[in-house]
């Protein structure tokens, strides 16, 4: 399926008309004379779907979801159809669901607090990778080093997985960087072992793999070269590799692409992450992940179109970046309006490469992060590596793969470390 055309979703549907209306709080009904296909409108509040239905969430503090089932015996193939929000998904455990403005962890409300960690690039401090990089062992052991200490010692629950491909061919420093779809097999080995390690504590930890840089996996302007953060069929293709080394990970969610701007038209944007997520359901087998897609303009900040015209499957969910002071405008406001929002990046100020990092400064920054925690909005913080990647909540510059390393907090990441 490439950019601009739609393509089926194939679907596994149920023979027996009965299974699928057993258990529903039906609100209204109808059938079709010319398919014989009966259709409901049910409740998600007191409803467990089986997988067998065509499902839409429609927003609202009562959602409701239209549910078709095919006659007996009859061949059914199901368009763009996402997973029930709630129960069962095909047999997996689905440990996250959203529920109106709400991303709930095993049925529940939990205040997801984090970070942002690099891949083994460590924000292209630590290679410069070529098609024949071999990722190794040791290498990723020490990404999953830092996983522990933001987890075990920081007191984290959700980690950003930051996946670095080619970011300028200007720039001597990431030219001969590949892009996500050419990097050796062991990268997308390193990356599933660290998805693993994210689900192997005694406590929930929430692991969001994000693509972060790659200059082929989002569309650029023609006008000045910069990226736009637009999905294209490169950005279909990553994820269509990546999907799969996820399956069975209900610990797991997605983050399409990055930091939006400057698109041009609204909708038409929209459609291509409508397409990706699309794309995705057709390569996951049984568990359906949550995805976050990112608001459209201002680098990922603006969530106002997504609250009027969100994507039609219930368990995406929308990411704003560096809300700053607007935290009303860009979390709040689109919160109270039934939106699911999660904020990918929070920090202090940058100037001039500088770090604002005062008293001041970072007493704003907590306060940000108290109202977002009064709404219950998952955060990731920027961001647990590099001391050059600024912010950066360390001071470390070296030991890019030593699995020992003792980190030290920045100004700024002692600030976090007392706030947790």
């Amino acid at each position: 399926m490439k950019i601009g055309q739609r393509g089926d979703v194939p679907w596994v549907c149920c023979a027996i008309l009965q299974v699928c209306i057993a258990g529903l709080s039906v609100v209204a009904q109808s059938r079709s004379r010319s398919t014989g296909k009966l259709l409901l409108q049910a409740y998600t509040s007191n409803s467990a779907l089986v997988d067998c239905a065509q499902t839409v969430l429609h927003s609202g503090r009562y959602p409701t979801r239209v549910v078709e089932c095919p006659p007996v015996n009859s061949v059914f193939r199901c368009v763009g159809v996402p997973a029930p929000a709630h129960g069962r998904s095909l047999g997996s455990q689905q440990l996250l669901s959203v529920n109106g403005s709400e991303l709930l962890v095993n049925g529940s409300r939990l205040q997801l607090r984090g970070v942002n960690l690099y891949d083994v690039h460590n924000c292209g401090y630590c290679v410069s990778p070529t098609q024949d990089f071999v990722v190794t062992p040791a290498m990723t052991a020490a990404v999953t080093h830092q996983m522990d200490v933001a987890v075990l010692e920081w007191g984290a629950n959700f980690i950003r997985l930051l996946l670095s491909g080619l970011y300028d061919p200007t720039q001597p420093n990431t030219a001969r960087w590949p892009n996500l779809r050419q990097m050796h097999p062991t990268y997308y080995t390193s990356v599933q072992t660290i998805g693993k390690h994210a689900g192997s504590y005694n406590k929930t930890v929430i692991l969001m793999v994000s693509i972060l840089w790659d200059f082929e996996a989002s569309d650029y302007a023609l006008k000045d070269g910069q990226p736009r953060g637009l999905p294209n069929n490169n950005t279909l293709a990553i994820w269509q590799t990546l999907t799969p080394l996820f399956e069975g990970m209900n610990h797991v969610m997605f983050g399409v692409v990055n930091e939006p701007h400057d698109v041009g038209n609204l909708t038409t944007a929209a459609s291509r992450f409508e397409i990706v997520v699309k794309a995705i359901r057709q390569q996951e087998v049984g568990l359906r992940h949550v995805i976050s897609v990112q608001g459209l303009n201002k680098y990922g900040r603006s969530l106002s179109f997504w609250v009027s015209n969100p994507i039609a499957d219930p368990l995406v969910v929308y990411e704003t970046h560096w809300p700053g002071n607007d935290i009303e405008e860009n979390v709040r406001g689109p919160w109270l309006q039934g939106l699911p929002v999660i904020v990918g990046e929070i920090g202090p100020c940058v100037t001039n490469r500088t770090v604002v990092d005062d008293q001041n400064s970072l007493e704003t920054v907590v306060k940000s992060l108290r109202e977002l925690e009064a709404l219950r909005v998952p955060y990731a913080v920027w961001a647990f590596g590099h001391a050059d990647c600024i912010p950066s909540l360390l001071i470390n510059k070296g030991d890019c793969w030593n699995s020992s390393t003792v980190f030290t907090p920045s100004r700024w990441g002692a600030a976090l470390k007392t706030f947790f």
